[in-house]
């Protein structure tokens, strides 16, 4: 049975927005040999790549500026994105993830006093924990949101990896809310996905107290994760194991915790777990 177009865009949309991380461009081309229909990619499949960027928390060069996030928080209309950093909006290209065009915008300023604090306190903890961070401090209404992301990309090893996080303090009543994220792809002679997930809750009534909540929320989650890889070494990786591989060769299953999966998660940290 012939597949419609409307099944062709729909399946390939799926491939690209599960794309692991620094796996974009390969997925891309496979999807267009797989649709064989250059139309279809181009109207209707290549749109999709703004909101996979806006859920990998893209990070992009902005020229001779900083960096910032693709954010659905920085979406501003068609192609245009906010970088809250320097109060500019720019172009986004997604294939070639590169920024243009950068224009002023004017910010609301009652609460950007506030969200200026946030951001220098932010950057402290980014520069402190991760080996490639980049962070965007936003606001919206009477909130302030927190958007992390870090990645450590090693194609020559088969690897890459990255750390989504982002945090909603809601300052006036001083809830806050997050969502942290881990996906590790290992792909030698395999494929091995690491998806892991937590949503958190707490209270802050100052910067001071919201950044308290964000280092111990990441630091608690990290080392959870940590915990639980160990802890699989004992138990699901056990139960999976062959008697004798094909290699003819014993796995250490006490040292699974060392390979490659492992170490690309702790790549993407820089002093964590100090």
């Amino acid at each position: 049975m012939a597949i419609s177009k409307s099944e062709k865009v729909q399946y390939a949309s799926e491939f690209i927005l599960a794309a692991p991380p620094g796996e974009l461009k390969e997925v891309l081309n496979d999807v267009r040999v797989l649709l064989n229909d250059d139309t279809l990619l181009k109207d209707y499949v290549l749109p999709r790549l703004f909101t996979y960027h806006q859920e990998q928390f893209t990070p992009v060069d902005l020229p001779n500026q900083n960096q910032t996030l693709i954010t659905s928080h920085g979406w501003l209309e068609s192609k245009d994105y906010l970088d809250p950093r320097s109060a500019q909006y720019f172009t986004f290209d997604p294939l070639s993830q590169k920024a243009s065009d950068l224009r002023p915008i004017k910010l609301d300023q009652d609460n950007e006093d506030l969200r200026k604090k946030v951001e220098a306190l932010v950057d402290e903890h980014v520069k402190d924990i991760y080996s490639t961070g980049v962070s965007a401090v936003y606001t919206s209404a009477d909130c302030i949101i927190v958007c992390i992301e870090s990645h450590k990309y090693n194609p020559n090893n088969y690897w890459n990896g990255s750390w989504l996080s982002e945090y909603i303090w809601k300052f006036k009543s001083g809830e806050v809310s997050g969502k942290l994220k881990i996906q590790v792809h290992y792909y030698e002679d395999g494929n091995v996905q690491l998806l892991s997930h937590k949503d958190v809750e707490g209270k802050a009534t100052t910067p001071e107290d919201f950044l308290k909540f964000l280092q111990s929320s990441e630091l608690e989650y990290q080392q959870g994760v940590n915990e639980n890889y160990l802890q699989m070494s004992d138990t699901t990786f056990k139960a999976l194991r062959r008697t004798m591989p094909p290699t003819r060769t014993l796995l250490d299953w006490d040292k699974i915790g060392s390979y490659k999966v492992g170490k690309a998660m702790g790549s993407i940290f820089q002093k964590r777990g100090d």
